[in-house]
């Protein structure tokens, strides 16, 4: 039965490590492999190509470690850690409830602001490229910038797409910000294509 013990004590320290070594071996293979992402308004990337498959590889090893361990950590500064370690602009106090899986480098979220469960917020938008008058032959995907205002909110299942939110603004749940759409300040946004209603202090 001592053996029995010891193993109840030491697996989940032993889990907690494991972890941490995976989710710093995505870091390290992100910054390797990628580097960072140009900022750039919109950065194309073709379907198929060393990089889209280089890309699509770190990000299944982020899903992995967000699915193994770092999910436990959604709301905590040390998942908001991870993240900045991942290249993205995720200020220490916000609330992030939800996995992010996209170009981290493009992401930015500011003070205060809180991001519900199951709320996507993505940067990557996959279209169709025009080679001449007769098809489209190729895909592409864009990447766009994804930046959610100070003390602004993000609701349960809400997507933010190649888009921002301004500061102290509400996008309602099961609505959606589009590609190059901005979210003014202090505005109530609800549905696809939302409704803005806005209001003053």
């Amino acid at each position: 039965w001592l053996g029995d013990v010891f193993l109840a004590a030491t697996l989940a320290p032993a889990y907690v490590v494991l972890g941490w070594c995976l989710c710093l071996v995505a870091v390290l293979l992100k910054w390797l492999l990628l580097g960072r992402v140009k900022s750039s308004r919109c950065t194309w990337r073709w379907y198929w190509s060393v990089q889209h498959h280089v890309a699509m590889f770190t990000q299944s090893l982020n899903a992995m470690s967000v699915g193994v361990y770092m999910g436990m950590a959604f709301g905590s500064p040390l998942y908001n850690c991870w993240l900045r370690l991942m290249g993205a602009g995720v200020s220490s106090d916000a609330l992030l409830m939800t996995p992010v899986i996209t170009d981290y480098d493009t992401l930015t979220v500011g003070s205060g602001a809180c991001v519900d469960k199951e709320a996507v917020l993505s940067s990557v938008r996959m279209l169709p490229v025009r080679q001449n008058q007769e098809s489209f032959s190729q895909f592409a995907t864009c990447i766009g910038r994804v930046s959610v205002g100070a003390h602004s909110t993000v609701s349960h299942a809400a997507a933010v797409v190649g888009a921002e939110t301004g500061d102290f603004s509400v996008l309602a749940p099961l609505s959606a910000v589009g590609p190059s759409m901005r979210l003014p300040p202090r505005t109530l946004a609800v549905g696809s294509p939302p409704l803005k209603f806005t209001w003053s202090r």
